[in-house]
């Protein structure tokens, strides 16, 4: 997952505010967003489901 992140991000590390800020993404569900919005979303995401995955392997061995 990190290697993809930063082989997508490869080309972005030194955009300005603005090219962040106007660089409109129509995600596959009808969002947009801008780079930065989509960024965090992306990474709020990821954490989202990593707390889900710990409370379901808490639940687990709880169960055995």
């Amino acid at each position: 997952m990190l290697t993809y992140t930063v082989t997508t991000l490869k080309n972005k590390w030194n955009f300005t505010f603005d090219e962040a800020v106007t660089n409109i993404i129509k995600t596959e569900w009808g969002q947009e967003y801008d780079f930065e919005q989509l960024l965090e979303h992306a990474i709020v995401h990821i954490l989202r489901h990593r707390r889900q995955i710990e409370r379901f392997l808490i639940k687990i061995k709880t169960a055995h």
